[in-house]
Parts: structure tokens; sequence; C-alpha cells
């Protein structure tokens, strides 16, 4: 009788990894540890494809560097205090599929000159924050961002621009503010008539 070894199921993760500045990284099945960019490495295309789960190592799911672009099509998972996607600067990222951010988390955290769009949903936790931007950046909001008790949806600070034709909901403020949109210094604002808690 032939004994056949069982087959191990596929691994699924990022690949390159490591990558090199110009690189497309695809995810697939579920990386428990997500893609980190290493020092240096710029200019990256990451897709997250349907049907693929990227957890936190304890820190962040994508961590990135600079003029990246990245399309989630499947599903963000942070725990508590971690981030989905950290990136600094001039990076394009687009939320397709779904985010579930643990309590004092972060969905997206850059700093300047990034373009990020939601067009799924972004699930906070308690004290958690959607998009987190600095500088001269551009967010539009065409989906969800659903947030517990004292959340931020989206936050962005001089010469940015936010749009929202999708929803914020958020929870109550009893234990500290939530906001929908916070806008400081030479922002521009528009929101559609679908928009919550703004």
């Amino acid at each position: 009788v032939t004994m056949l070894a069982p087959v191990a199921p596929a691994l699924a993760d990022c690949h390159p990894d490591p990558a090199v500045s110009g690189d497309t990284v695809t995810c697939t099945g579920t990386a428990h540890n997500g893609f980190h960019a290493g020092g240096g490495v710029d200019k990256l295309k990451v897709d997250v494809t349907t049907g693929a789960t990227l957890s936190d190592n304890g820190g962040v799911v994508l961590g990135l560097k600079n003029a990246n672009t990245v399309d989630n099509h499947g599903q963000i998972i942070s725990r508590p205090g971690a981030k989905g996607i950290e990136a600094i600067n001039n990076n394009t990222i687009s939320n397709f599929g779904n985010m579930q951010i643990g309590a004092g988390g972060f969905g997206v955290l850059a700093n300047d000159l990034n373009n990020v769009r939601n067009i799924g949903a972004i699930n906070l936790g308690n004290n958690a924050a959607a998009i987190d931007l600095g500088n001269n950046n551009s967010v539009t909001n065409s989906g969800a961002i659903n947030g517990g008790t004292h959340t931020l949806g989206i936050d962005i600070t001089n010469n940015s621009t936010a749009v929202n034709n999708g929803t914020i909901v958020l929870g109550d403020a009893k234990h500290g503010p939530t906001i929908g949109i916070s806008a400081v210094s030479y922002t521009h604002l528009r929101a559609h008539e679908t928009g919550r808690n703004l």
C-alpha cells in the first residue's frame, strides 16, 4: 500500500518579502505578520487580494515608507494599540475591503502628501482613529467608518482636503470626545448628505 504524506496547506503571505524599491507585493490567504518594507524601500505596489486576511505582529499590519500604492481588497485586522496601515509621505492608499482596528489603534496613519480613499469599511474599537494624517493630504470616504466610544473618523491638518460621500457613524462621547472629521488650519471639507456624525 502506498502511503501518501499529507499535503500541508499553502502558506499565505506577502511576496516578495523582503521587497526592493519598485516591486509589486501581493498578499494572499492569511498573513499573521502582515508586511513591512525595509529601510529605504519605496515605490512599492501592495495588493491585498480578495479573501486575504492580514494581521499585525503587535505594532503594525502594513508598514510602508514613501511613494507607495496600496489597494486592500481583503481584510486587515489590528490588535489593540496597533496600526492597520502606517506610511510616511506621498502614498496612495485605497481600502476596498474591510479593516478591523483594535481599541486605541489607527486604521491609516501617515504623514504628508498622501491620498487616502475608503470605499469599503473601517470598523474601530474604542479610542481608535480611522484615518489620521499630517499636512497636504487628500481623504475621500465613499464607504463606511464605524466606531465605538471616543473614536475619531478622519483627522487632517494644514492644507488638506476631506470629502465624505459615505457614512461616519461613531459611538458616544461619555469617556471623551467623539469626532467624525477633525480639520485644522486651512483645510477643506465637503460632506454629502448621507454623512453622519460629522
